[in-house]
Protein backbone atom coordinates (compact mmCIF):
# COMPACT_ATOMS: atom_id res chain seq x y z
CA UNK A 1 0.00 0.00 0.00
CA UNK A 2 3.18 2.38 1.05
CA UNK A 3 4.27 1.83 -2.67
CA UNK A 4 1.14 3.55 -4.25
CA UNK A 5 1.92 7.17 -5.59
CA UNK A 6 -0.40 8.61 -3.53
CA UNK A 7 0.65 7.42 -0.38
CA UNK A 8 3.92 7.46 -0.97
CA UNK A 9 4.00 11.28 -1.47
CA UNK A 10 2.41 12.25 1.79
CA UNK A 11 4.07 9.43 3.92
CA UNK A 12 7.50 9.74 5.65
CA UNK A 13 7.76 6.49 7.17
CA UNK A 14 10.58 4.33 8.62
CA UNK A 15 11.51 0.85 8.32
CA UNK A 16 12.77 -1.14 10.92
CA UNK A 17 13.06 -4.98 9.71
CA UNK A 18 13.06 -6.84 13.16
CA UNK A 19 15.58 -9.56 13.87
CA UNK A 20 13.40 -13.05 13.38
CA UNK A 21 14.74 -15.03 16.62
CA UNK A 22 18.07 -13.73 15.31
CA UNK A 23 18.37 -11.02 17.69
CA UNK A 24 21.15 -12.14 20.10
CA UNK A 25 24.21 -9.94 18.85
CA UNK A 26 25.96 -10.40 16.57
CA UNK A 27 23.27 -11.84 14.74
CA UNK A 28 24.96 -14.58 13.17
CA UNK A 29 22.79 -16.65 11.31
CA UNK A 30 24.77 -19.70 11.30
CA UNK A 31 23.90 -19.82 14.75
CA UNK A 32 20.04 -20.31 13.89
CA UNK A 33 18.86 -24.46 14.07
CA UNK A 34 15.31 -23.84 12.45
CA UNK A 35 13.85 -24.15 16.09
CA UNK A 36 15.32 -20.67 17.43
CA UNK A 37 15.62 -18.85 14.50
CA UNK A 38 15.20 -19.49 10.29
CA UNK A 39 18.46 -19.03 8.72
CA UNK A 40 16.54 -17.93 5.82
CA UNK A 41 14.54 -15.29 7.92
CA UNK A 42 18.15 -14.09 9.81
CA UNK A 43 19.64 -13.80 6.03
CA UNK A 44 16.66 -11.74 4.56
CA UNK A 45 16.46 -9.78 7.89
CA UNK A 46 20.17 -8.62 7.11
CA UNK A 47 19.67 -8.02 3.06
CA UNK A 48 16.09 -5.46 4.96
CA UNK A 49 18.47 -3.76 7.24
CA UNK A 50 21.00 -3.01 4.54
CA UNK A 51 18.29 -1.96 2.18
CA UNK A 52 17.03 0.74 4.78
CA UNK A 53 21.28 1.57 5.75
CA UNK A 54 21.68 2.20 1.41
CA UNK A 55 18.43 4.12 0.33
CA UNK A 56 17.09 5.99 3.59
CA UNK A 57 19.55 5.55 6.31
CA UNK A 58 18.47 6.37 9.82
CA UNK A 59 20.72 8.82 10.23
CA UNK A 60 18.25 10.96 7.54
CA UNK A 61 15.68 13.30 8.91
CA UNK A 62 13.71 12.16 5.64
CA UNK A 63 14.62 9.56 2.93
CA UNK A 64 14.14 10.49 -0.81
CA UNK A 65 10.90 9.95 -1.94
CA UNK A 66 12.08 7.87 -4.77
CA UNK A 67 14.04 5.76 -2.45
CA UNK A 68 11.14 5.55 -0.01
CA UNK A 69 9.22 3.98 -3.06
CA UNK A 70 11.57 1.58 -3.98
CA UNK A 71 11.97 0.42 -0.44
CA UNK A 72 8.72 -0.20 -0.09
CA UNK A 73 8.84 -2.25 -3.08
CA UNK A 74 10.89 -4.01 -2.00
CA UNK A 75 9.93 -5.03 1.30
CA UNK A 76 6.96 -5.66 -0.56
CA UNK A 77 7.89 -8.09 -2.76
CA UNK A 78 10.58 -10.06 0.11
CA UNK A 79 8.01 -10.33 2.74
CA UNK A 80 4.41 -10.71 0.71
CA UNK A 81 5.50 -12.11 -2.82
CA UNK A 82 7.87 -14.60 -0.74
CA UNK A 83 6.53 -14.97 2.71
CA UNK A 84 5.25 -18.78 1.57
CA UNK A 85 9.58 -19.09 0.72
CA UNK A 86 12.09 -16.67 2.23
CA UNK A 87 15.17 -16.29 1.41
CA UNK A 88 17.82 -14.12 0.50
CA UNK A 89 17.91 -15.77 -2.89
CA UNK A 90 14.99 -13.42 -4.06
CA UNK A 91 16.86 -10.10 -2.81
CA UNK A 92 18.32 -9.66 -6.57
CA UNK A 93 14.51 -10.31 -7.82
CA UNK A 94 12.91 -8.09 -5.67
CA UNK A 95 15.68 -5.58 -6.19
CA UNK A 96 15.18 -5.24 -9.71
CA UNK A 97 11.33 -5.25 -9.06
CA UNK A 98 11.46 -2.43 -7.04
CA UNK A 99 13.53 -0.49 -9.67
CA UNK A 100 16.64 -0.66 -7.26
CA UNK A 101 19.91 0.37 -9.40
CA UNK A 102 22.73 -1.98 -9.63
CA UNK A 103 24.65 -0.28 -8.16
CA UNK A 104 22.72 0.52 -5.15
CA UNK A 105 22.20 -3.07 -5.01
CA UNK A 106 25.76 -4.28 -5.04
CA UNK A 107 26.27 -1.45 -2.03
CA UNK A 108 22.99 -3.74 -0.05
CA UNK A 109 24.93 -6.95 -1.33
CA UNK A 110 28.19 -5.70 -0.23
CA UNK A 111 26.46 -3.96 3.36
CA UNK A 112 24.31 -8.07 4.20
CA UNK A 113 27.87 -9.90 4.01
CA UNK A 114 29.60 -7.45 6.10
CA UNK A 115 29.53 -6.95 10.16
CA UNK A 116 27.41 -3.74 8.85
CA UNK A 117 24.60 -5.64 8.75
CA UNK A 118 24.57 -6.89 12.59
CA UNK A 119 25.53 -3.06 13.23
CA UNK A 120 22.13 -1.66 11.60
CA UNK A 121 20.23 -4.81 13.16
CA UNK A 122 21.77 -3.82 17.09
CA UNK A 123 20.33 -0.26 15.64
CA UNK A 124 17.10 -1.13 15.18
CA UNK A 125 16.92 -3.39 18.14
CA UNK A 126 17.82 -0.85 20.45
CA UNK A 127 14.79 1.71 18.73
CA UNK A 128 12.62 -1.09 19.36
CA UNK A 129 13.18 -1.52 23.06
CA UNK A 130 13.25 2.30 23.11
CA UNK A 131 9.86 2.85 21.74
CA UNK A 132 8.78 0.22 23.95
CA UNK A 133 7.38 -2.29 20.97
CA UNK A 134 5.19 -4.73 22.17
CA UNK A 135 4.31 -6.79 18.48
CA UNK A 136 4.80 -6.52 15.23
CA UNK A 137 4.21 -4.69 13.16
CA UNK A 138 4.55 -1.75 15.23
CA UNK A 139 2.55 0.93 13.32
CA UNK A 140 2.97 4.58 14.59
CA UNK A 141 1.07 7.36 12.97
CA UNK A 142 2.59 10.97 14.19
CA UNK A 143 5.05 9.01 16.73
CA UNK A 144 2.16 7.50 18.33
CA UNK A 145 0.77 3.51 18.32
CA UNK A 146 -1.67 3.37 15.07
CA UNK A 147 -5.21 2.56 16.40
CA UNK A 148 -7.34 1.21 13.86
CA UNK A 149 -7.63 -1.73 11.58
CA UNK A 150 -3.91 -2.31 9.59
CA UNK A 151 -4.55 -5.65 8.59
CA UNK A 152 -6.28 -4.87 5.64
CA UNK A 153 -5.45 -2.58 2.88
CA UNK A 154 -8.44 -0.44 3.27
CA UNK A 155 -8.31 -0.39 6.92
CA UNK A 156 -4.42 1.42 6.87
CA UNK A 157 -5.52 3.43 3.87
CA UNK A 158 -8.07 4.88 6.11
CA UNK A 159 -5.55 5.01 8.97
CA UNK A 160 -3.78 7.39 6.75
CA UNK A 161 -6.39 9.48 5.35
CA UNK A 162 -7.86 9.96 8.99
CA UNK A 163 -4.33 11.25 10.31
CA UNK A 164 -3.55 13.34 7.27
CA UNK A 165 -3.61 16.53 7.80
CA UNK A 166 -2.38 18.15 4.62
CA UNK A 167 -4.19 19.78 2.02
CA UNK A 168 -4.58 17.27 -1.06
CA UNK A 169 -6.07 14.31 0.65
CA UNK A 170 -5.28 11.41 -1.65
Amino acid sequence: MLAKKEFNDIVDWTWYPVPDGSGITPYDCSNCNGTDCSKEVCQVDHIEACTVHVLCPYNQTSCDKANQMAQSKFVGCMEWDHQKDPGASHASDCANKAGISFADYDKIHECANSPVSAEVMDFIAKQSNKAKVQYYPDIRLDGSEAQGDYTTVKGFETMICDAYKGSDSP
